[in-house]
């Protein structure tokens, strides 16, 4: 439905192993790169490993990379399938692959699931590429930053913004200026009614698999031994917890209800409390009380202060805020300004 020339694979492409993942992108007849996600058994790439396309008379070559730190949770996905895989150090992989590139395209581009700082040694060492897209990470580059001649671009992440590089060419066919335009996807952008009914859909489906997706082993905090709840809370703390009632915390799983995503697990550790640990939410049927950003959201688990009272307990700072008021998610976000919201 966008209309995608290509996609590099990422490593949240293979959450379902490559099975699946090889059977998606050759259904909807998806060109998928990447060079150094290859089978075991032969070292062959399990996409494409470089394309190139003629664009305004312009040979362009494209090559994925995908960072070899995210092998581990990548097999992991894959134990269930038939063959297995391996993820190639990347920087060995990319010289061979843009050398072979060179041979037709004028221009060379990668498309990197790397964050910005390994997009810059990638630029430091390795030669012939002109451009790197970097598609890991929260970093945003207003503009392209220039590498050992290598430009290098980045539109922040988890979908809420697009990159637009625009770049001039001289009669060579070499990269003689080049400018980046990062739009936010924010409510200035109009909805569009065909992908809002597929997303839709997609949630409504979520709760078909919900046995799958909240199948879980709770964990033991980092600290404070286990969650206990709100109804916990109010018994010794009665003024904070009524105050705590008529803000927007207190509704923030119903939020998610009202947009049909109250079992959408991307979503859900922001809006509940104590989501995969022990006492916590565990689901929206097994766990309903806990809904909503409670106490222990902000003040931490309190199992320990039930048992060992402390005055230390339940200190707050804006770090703990800024894990779910991130820029992507909030933006408009100013830890004096929403504190006052829920101060008591």
């Amino acid at each position: 439905m966008m209309s995608y020339d290509m996609l590099s694979l990422g490593s949240h492409e293979f959450f379902f192993g490559v099975d699946f993942l090889l059977d998606k992108t050759q259904l909807f007849n998806l060109t998928t790169l990447n060079a150094n996600v290859v089978f075991e058994d032969t070292h062959a790439p399990i996409a494409v490993s470089g394309i190139i396309l003629k664009i305004n008379n312009v040979h362009v070559g494209f090559t994925g990379i995908i960072a070899k730190e995210h092998e581990a949770p990548i097999l992991e996905s894959n134990a269930v399938n038939q063959k297995d895989i391996i993820v190639l150090d990347e920087l060995a992989i990319l010289q061979s692959e843009i050398e072979s590139l060179q041979e037709k395209a004028d221009i060379t581009i990668v498309l990197a699931s790397v964050g910005l700082d390994q997009s810059i040694a990638l630029a430091q060492n390795t030669t012939g590429i002109d451009i790197i897209i970097s598609g890991y990470g929260d970093e945003i580059t207003e503009e392209p930053l220039l590498v050992n001649g290598v430009h290098i671009v980045k539109a922040g992440s988890l979908g809420t913004y697009i990159g637009r590089l625009s770049i001039s060419l001289d009669r060579s066919k070499k990269i003689t200026d080049a400018e980046n335009t990062v739009i936010y996807l924010n409510t200035d952008i109009e909805e569009d009614s065909e992908m809002l009914l597929l997303m839709d859909t997609y949630h409504a489906l979520l709760k078909e698999h919900k046995e799958e997706l909240f199948d879980i082993v709770p964990e033991a905090p980092e600290t404070g031994w286990y969650y206990a709840g709100y109804e916990t809370c109010e018994r010794c703390h009665a003024d904070q917890a009524e105050h705590w009632l008529v803000t927007d915390h207190a509704a923030a799983f119903t939020s998610l209800a009202k947009k049909n995503q109250d079992f959408n697990p991307e979503c859900i550790p922001c809006h509940v409390t104590g989501f995969g640990y022990i006492g916590g939410f565990m689901s929206p049927d097994a766990t309903p009380a806990l809904g909503g950003v409670q106490c222990e959201m902000c003040h931490g688990a309190a199992g320990e202060h039930l048992e060992k009272p402390s005055e230390q307990y339940g200190e707050i700072a804006e770090t703990t805020c800024i894990i779910c008021h991130t820029p992507e998610k909030n933006p408009q976000f100013d830890y004096e300004t929403y504190y006052q919201k829920i101060k008591h």
